[in-house]
């Protein structure tokens, strides 16, 4: 037996079941998974990875482009805006956000079709992530050997 994780064909299938609220807590969680492999291994050791994982997603996606480890601008924001509607959705801090969801048990926030479809970005994000991480993984094998980079 094995189990196959397919996080674009879930998030998707998260947005044509119209699971908003699940597809964007898994969608930053994926993303936390990413940025905390990229990361690791680019410091390698320097900074263990339970600090790492201490970190917030926010600060750890500034630092991969920061370093310029991902350099479209694009998904930087694409990014950003899918982690802050799952904070917004997670912990709503404008009283209106708090009142229009009040008794809503089924749906904790209901979104317009404009931050429907940041969902949509995911694949573009996670997809992006994933190849630095093997850009990464690359450069710090070099010839065989681990370097500094």
């Amino acid at each position: 037996m094995h189990i196959v994780i397919n996080p674009i064909e879930e998030i998707e299938t998260k947005y044509k079941n119209g699971d908003f609220f699940t597809g964007f807590a898994l969608a930053v969680t994926y993303f936390e998974y990413q940025a905390n492999l990229i990361l690791s291994m680019f410091f390698q050791g320097r900074i263990s990875r339970k600090a790492l994982e201490r970190w917030s997603l926010a600060l750890k996606i500034r630092l991969i482009f920061g370093l310029n480890l991902i350099e479209e601008k694009e998904v930087f924001h694409k990014i950003h805006d899918i982690i802050e509607m799952r904070n917004r959705l997670i912990h709503p801090t404008e009283q209106e956000d708090k009142e229009e969801r009040k008794g809503d048990t089924i749906l904790r926030f209901r979104l317009n079709e404009e931050e429907k479809s940041l969902l949509l970005g995911f694949k573009e994000c996670y997809s992006e992530l994933v190849q630095t991480d093997f850009k990464v993984f690359k450069k710090r094998l070099g010839n065989g050997e681990p370097k500094s980079l």
